[in-house]
């Protein structure tokens, strides 16, 4: 028990044959009350990643995977070292080609404690490495799930399972589709925050302002005092930067505007704006 909570632990040792697999995995048990733990350990003697699980990138272990990944999926578990180390590449085999040695956790309790795992060197005969995962209570945070794929999708005909089922390397296949949604999404994901730029600058220009959640209209006729007001502001702009963008530099002249007049006394006056000429008064006489 965990707690109050039934826990199941399963220790499985894979048949090597290719076909004795089949039978193995259909005879195990998938039937436990709806609110029991579970945690699978074990030599499955096939790596479950033939990309990242096998030294050489390949692996001849084809036959019965399916049933030994239906069986985990009937069980709702998770590779706990796999899941916090999406990229990393470690091999327990005897000759360290590959990753034959696992632990899966209940998908919730994996969440709830799982707190570290790795693979360390035998302290005994074996050949294999140790497969270590350390459960403890976790604060509970509120973050983001990892992703999950939607089980309705997999009733569809012909989707991306039937093609990965008739592949003859269904890692690859299945990199490359994730490499295509990546870029999908990242596209769609730019679109979108463009046209929403778009769509506040056609806004600016017809003379929208944007007051909290909505969008209130300015376009009303200027008063004599906005008018004053409007052409004071203009007289009175310091910096005024005209940004051009050119490929890898931005060119930012200096002020080209009127500096601003704070009082008449303290600056020379302006150069007229017509020439003057000299006037010559006649003097009066007696």
């Amino acid at each position: 028990m965990w707690g109050e909570v039934p826990i199941f632990y399963h220790n499985v040792y894979s048949p090597i044959s290719n076909a004795d697999r089949a039978a193995f995995y259909n005879y195990l048990p998938r039937e436990f009350p709806p609110d029991a733990l579970r945690v699978i350990l074990g030599d499955f003697n096939f790596p479950m990643d033939r990309r990242l699980d096998s030294r050489s990138g390949t692996s001849n272990h084809h036959t019965a995977r399916d049933y030994c990944f239906q069986w985990l999926q009937a069980l709702k578990v998770v590779d706990a070292w796999r899941l916090h180390h999406p990229t990393s590449r470690i091999y327990s085999s005897p000759t360290r080609t590959n990753r034959l040695d696992y632990i899966f956790l209940d998908d919730t309790f994996s969440r709830q404690y799982y707190h570290d795992s790795s693979y360390i060197e035998p302290q005994d005969t074996t050949d294999h490495l140790w497969h270590q995962v350390v459960l403890q209570p976790q604060p509970i945070t509120q973050r983001h799930g990892y992703w999950k794929l939607p089980k309705e999708l997999l009733t569809i005909p012909d989707t991306l399972l039937d093609q990965l089922h008739g592949s003859s390397d269904p890692g690859r296949d299945w990199q490359q589709w994730k490499t295509k949604t990546k870029k999908f999404s990242v596209a769609c994901t730019l679109n979108s925050t463009l046209s929403a730029v778009l769509h506040l600058k056609s806004q600016k220009s017809a003379g929208f302002r944007l007051n909290g959640n909505s969008t209130v209209a300015t376009s009303r006729k200027p008063t004599s005092t906005s008018r004053k007001r409007n052409t004071t502001s203009k007289q009175h702009k310091t910096h005024w930067f005209n940004i051009t963008k050119i490929p890898n530099s931005i060119s930012m002249p200096l002020k080209t505007k009127t500096q601003r007049h704070t009082s008449s006394a303290n600056h020379a006056p302006a150069a007229p704006r017509f020439p003057l000429q000299p006037v010559t008064i006649p003097q009066a006489t007696s």
